[in-house]
């Protein structure tokens, strides 16, 4: 089987218009890794539209527009959504994907799932990452799964444990108690979470369709039922939600709000957390709320030990080593090993960091929150000048953090 395998090929998702950037990061991040292990070819599939340049190595165009037709779809963003979940045997496409992956060993991050089923269906073993939906932790996982029985036992043997997770929310649950204590109300709420408009967990597989709740107002009003509150939580990059925020106001008691997620999730006057398929549910869990999904989870974790390519197993930091490479990539190459602690393992935020602090969201340092908090509290605003000002702004764009948006405004009116 090692024999098969004559190059490794780096791919994203690759049926969604895309400025590249994506494109470009899972192959800066992992290319030289896999070319010091294995020391094969390694090749970097990318859409056909890929604009954003900047990889010095060969790679290769994919052509989604092709790629659509072949299904008689003509592409948009909502054939996109389509084709996703499509199985349906189509003798071009299937040639297709072979004449681009054919010998190699694919390495995808959040490839589409109809591409990962041709892959499965042709014999080319493939492993798929997401980022965990998990994200509340010193830095963020890689979320891990491959169509190969003896990789995935690869992967698992990496997987971190259930309970650090735990021990961490409980870390920031009793972090968020101490200093928002006063805040909390006593009437019981129920805190739904909104998306961005075309996130991929947003499709149902069963239609191919973008889930809406203004097109499933009953399940979403049964969802809710028995709360006096409802509290709204807006994704940060949302946009084109006005219809939404029409609908939730003909509701009662609804209130939008903006406060930090893991400071609301530890509250205890929110008892349920509700969303069409945010991993924020995964992540409530870990809080002891009680969860629902309207339509489906983001991504389906691995919590048992039996061979399941459908589910992704969370891993932290190893993926930044080479021996994890070289061990993982081991089925089907031969690879060149690496001492366990030939790493560089140990400082926060090194994955977040990775992609331009684009992946801050709601997360927050809290070792440092307190020190921050009470430098803020002390700053006169008088002493801000321009260039502090624009500072704070991109602090609260990168982290939109309440504290950091208020005390904006408050040196902006002074």
């Amino acid at each position: 089987m090692k024999s098969k395998v004559k190059k490794v090929i780096l791919a994203s998702h690759l049926l969604r218009e895309y400025e590249g950037y994506t494109s470009s990061w899972l192959p800066s991040l992992f290319k030289k890794h896999i070319e010091l292990t294995t020391g094969l070819p390694v090749e970097i599939v990318v859409p056909s539209n890929f604009s954003a340049i900047n990889l010095e190595d060969y790679f290769v165009p994919f052509d989604y527009v092709k790629f659509c037709g072949f299904y008689g779809i003509s592409y948009t963003r909502e054939a996109w959504g389509t084709l996703f979940y499509n199985r349906e045997y189509n003798e071009q496409a299937y040639k297709y994907i072979e004449s681009v992956f054919k010998d190699s060993l694919v390495i995808s991050y959040e490839m589409d799932a109809c591409i990962l089923n041709i892959l499965d269906e042709l014999g080319i073993p493939y492993i798929d990452m997401y980022i965990s939906p998990i994200r509340f932790l010193e830095d963020q996982l890689f979320s891990m799964t491959s169509n190969d029985s003896e990789i995935y036992a690869k992967l698992l043997s990496y997987r971190l444990p259930e309970e650090l997770i735990y021990m961490q929310a409980n870390y920031l649950k009793t972090f968020y108690l101490m200093r928002d204590a006063k805040k909390i109300q006593e009437i019981p709420a129920v805190l739904f979470i909104g998306q961005t408009q075309f996130d991929r967990s947003l499709i149902n597989p069963k239609t191919g369709e973008i889930y809406s709740i203004l097109n499933h107002k009953q399940e979403f009003e049964d969802s809710i039922c028995g709360f006096g509150r409802i509290l709204y939580k807006r994704h940060p990059k949302a946009s084109g939600d006005s219809s939404v925020l029409e609908y939730l106001r003909t509701l009662g008691d609804v209130k939008i709000v903006d406060e930090n997620f893991y400071a609301m999730i530890s509250r205890h006057d929110i008892k349920k957390v509700i969303a069409i398929s945010s991993g924020g549910l995964i992540e409530a869990k870990y809080f002891g709320k009680e969860t629902q999904h309207l339509l489906h989870s983001s991504v389906n974790l691995q919590y048992g030990n039996d061979f399941d390519k459908e589910k992704y197993i969370n891993i932290y930091e190893h993926f930044f080593a080479l021996h994890f490479w070289a061990d993982v990539l081991s089925p089907f190459i031969q690879t060149k090993d690496y001492p366990k602690e030939f790493s560089f393992y140990g400082s926060k935020n090194k994955l977040r960091n990775s992609r331009g602090g684009r992946d801050y969201w709601g997360y927050q340092d809290i070792d440092h929150e307190m020190v921050k908090l009470e430098i803020l509290s002390k700053t006169m605003p008088k002493s801000f000048n321009s260039l502090s000002r624009k500072a704070l702004r991109l602090m609260y764009h990168l982290t939109y953090n309440k504290q950091i948006f208020d005390f904006y405004q408050k040196i902006q009116n002074s």
